[in-house]
């Protein structure tokens, strides 16, 4: 198993980080769940239907508000691969925002990240 498919412990870390990301990280980790769901074949729902079974709006998400972004990461460890779809995607253009996460989070994916 690797460490993507502990959805618990990296929506945690998610989650954990959300304290310490700007709002236009926040923003895009958002958006990066949101395409997750849009595109990802095994996603059981859309954006949009996923962020109202979380019980918030993709438009919330995709403008980075912290409650309906953890809200979405949590719906989604139901779905490891599209939390991990989405992380990794996240990571590829906001390197730095993951390196203000709790310590030790960028150096667990990327030696994970490695394996796979």
């Amino acid at each position: 198993m690797s460490f993507f498919d502990d959805a618990e412990a990296l929506a945690g870390q998610l989650k954990g980080g959300l304290g310490t990301m700007n709002q236009g990280s926040i923003a895009q980790l958002g958006q990066s769940l949101l395409a997750a769901f849009n595109n990802h074949p095994a996603s059981p729902a859309d954006g949009e239907a996923a962020s109202g079974a979380a019980g918030t709006s993709a438009d919330a998400v995709a403008a980075g508000e912290p409650g309906a972004v953890g809200a979405l990461i949590d719906y989604a460890k139901e779905h490891p691969e599209l939390l991990s779809t989405a992380t990794q995607a996240f990571k590829e253009g906001n390197y730095a925002s993951l390196a203000q996460m709790a310590p030790g989070f960028l150096s667990d994916i990327e030696s994970k990240l490695e394996k796979q």
